[in-house]
């Protein structure tokens, strides 16, 4: 195959390394390395900083790493035919850590949302995983939503509880949010009442249940 001169583009033999013509010096397409992006579906547990596979890619250091696979530095090494130079090629390869079924199972589903259309509900939720109850409440009246009932070695409220007012106006009512999280194994019921906390002799104006099962 003939080389073109880059710069007066005459056509030399493919053994001559300078232009016949001018003397530029001639580059073979063979030797040029080329840096990009491969994405390699490679067993994980084959791939540590030294190893090689695929007969080819050389491992130099993990990069980083997210749910969904690592990213690696490695080395591309290929020995041209006739040639005693190495080639290599740094590219960035990404490993796919398996199926989506193996990332639900190690990462709990997002949060379990439940409202006042709710109650009375059975719900399962995964262990880790939090239960978010929105009610109407308005706590400029002394009125606010509190635990009645609840199995804490099983569920767990996270935090205190936030209350988001519908308007700017002085005494608007809103929204109150209670957080739980999943801590472990079992079942439990969850009773929440809407009262005054200093009226505990009279029966609250509204009442919250689920049942709640914990995978």
């Amino acid at each position: 195959m003939a080389l073109k001169c880059p710069k007066c583009h005459f056509e030399n033999p493919d053994t001559q390394r300078f232009c016949g013509e001018c003397g530029t010096q001639l580059t073979s397409t063979e030797d040029i390395s080329v840096s990009h992006t491969e994405t390699l579906e490679t067993p994980k547990d084959e791939l540590s900083t030294g190893s090689t596979f695929a007969r080819r890619y050389q491992i130099i250091e993990e990069l980083g790493k997210d749910g969904m696979g690592k990213v690696y530095r490695i080395e591309d090494k290929r020995r041209e035919e006739g040639d005693s130079k190495m080639l290599t090629r740094i590219c960035i390869i990404t490993v796919l850590l398996g199926a989506l079924v193996s990332l639900v199972a190690c990462n709990p589903s997002k949060d379990f949302k439940l409202d006042a259309d709710d109650n009375g509900r059975q719900i399962e939720l995964e262990k880790g995983q939090i239960l978010v109850i929105t009610l109407e409440a308005n706590p400029t009246t002394g009125y606010i939503w509190e635990i009645a009932e609840l199995e804490e070695h099983v569920l767990r409220q996270v935090g205190e509880a936030d209350f988001e007012p519908e308007s700017e106006a002085i005494g608007a009512q809103g929204i109150q949010t209670l957080r739980f999280e999943a801590v472990n194994v079992g079942k439990t019921t969850l009773k929440l009442v809407y009262r005054r906390p200093w009226e505990e002799d009279i029966e609250p104006l509204d009442t919250f249940s689920i049942k709640v099962v914990v995978r």
